[in-house]
């Protein structure tokens, strides 16, 4: 498969963008009683380009546990910061942001590397 961003020309055609993800961010509610409930909440739906960028494997306790990393290629957005406390939401699995790049800061894509979320009860 051709990489869809190149150094060379950091354009990429619309029809990269061809998964819709959600771009979640964790907010913390106060209720009545003082008690506090986090949650996540969609920040920003949009096309992605998803591309699978690496796979690990790691044993811990006898049991071995996988980790995935993929990189998600989003239209640059200047009015709203993307940072790594922040989690994509595509499909039903959930990806943790690793790092967020702008390519030759070129303004026009952001690269997003996140980690697959592992089941619940693993590392």
């Amino acid at each position: 498969m051709a990489d869809v961003l190149s150094a060379a020309d950091t354009t990429v055609g619309s029809g990269a963008f061809n998964r819709s993800i959600t771009i979640q961010t964790l907010v913390n509610t106060v209720d009545a009683m003082g008690g506090s409930a986090k949650t996540w909440t969609a920040y920003i739906k949009t096309w992605a380009h998803i591309k699978p960028w690496k796979g690990t494997e790691k044993i811990v306790a006898q049991q071995t546990y996988t980790s995935t990393l993929s990189e998600f290629l989003i239209r640059y957005r200047p009015s709203q910061n993307i940072d790594a406390s922040m989690r994509i939401l595509y499909r039903s699995r959930i990806y943790n942001i690793r790092n967020i790049i702008q390519p030759a800061e070129a303004h026009t894509t952001i690269q997003i590397l996140a980690e697959e979320q592992q089941a619940q009860g693993s590392l």
